[in-house]
């Protein structure tokens, strides 16, 4: 990410209507960050060097410490969320170019999490950011992604609830970023919501409702003769593996 963004997240937290309702890691999206992620954290050995780029309030920071990982750094565009996280502890350096910073840092890190951050990435800076991405890990490192997922019949409110958001992506979309970052191996997988079995009405949406609904939207893509991805979650994770 470059420097012309820096304007727009300076007061990222104290201006995003979510985060000055408590500026503290959020307990539920700490369990929703866990139980899609920690299995894809544990392909990494503990004592690598573990990169959290746009660290918001710090939960997958929180994750890393629980799970035993001690070589935790951060990074944040915007001086806020700099500042916040290291009043919890970590380290996270303010850079005015992500991009710049990573290039400065080649074959260091063995993971790289971006959550909720790529759709922030203005597009004409897409390639060279995630290229910058591919060049700071080592050999074997694992580059892992939580981003909005285009595919989703979900998209728009999640979307268009944040105005710095520029553009989602798809699975179509993420294999072409990749494949022209350098990466030859990834995946990707839904990112599902956690709910508990006393939630009566999400239990009701989440395993009767929706499925329900997916059916007809794979039906009506289909005789529509639309694109129509496997993943329709609202999120999508994206795991990507540097040769």
């Amino acid at each position: 990410m470059s420097a012309k963004q820096n304007k727009r997240f300076n007061n990222y937290l104290s201006n995003h209507p979510s985060f000055r309702k408590g500026m503290k890691p959020d307990i539920e999206r700490i369990g929703y960050l866990k139980y899609n992620l920690s299995k894809f954290f544990d392909l990494v050995r503990k004592d690598g060097n573990f990169l959290d780029i746009g660290p918001g309030l710090g939960e997958v920071l929180v994750i890393w410490k629980a799970m035993g990982i001690k070589n935790i750094s951060s990074v944040d565009i915007s001086s806020e969320v700099a500042s916040y996280i290291r009043k919890l502890g970590f380290k996270c350096d303010f850079v005015k170019d992500t991009t710049r910073f990573l290039m400065k840092n080649q074959n260091k890190f063995d993971l790289i999490n971006l959550c909720d951050v790529l759709e922030h990435v203005e597009q004409n800076d897409l390639f060279n950011f995630t290229t910058a991405i591919y060049l700071a890990l080592k050999p074997k490192g694992k580059l892992i992604i939580r981003t909005s997922n285009a595919g989703s019949p979900f998209l728009s409110a999640n979307f268009y609830c944040d105005i710095t958001h520029t553009m989602p992506f798809s699975e179509s979309s993420l294999s072409q970023l990749f494949s022209q970052s350098g990466f030859t191996q990834y995946q990707f997988f839904p990112a599902v919501r956690l709910i508990k079995w006393s939630d009566l009405k999400r239990v009701i949406g989440k395993y009767l409702i929706t499925p329900i609904y997916y059916f007809y939207v794979r039906l009506i893509r289909a005789a529509t003769l639309n694109y129509s991805p496997k993943i329709l979650t609202e999120g999508i994770i994206a795991v990507a593996t540097k040769d």
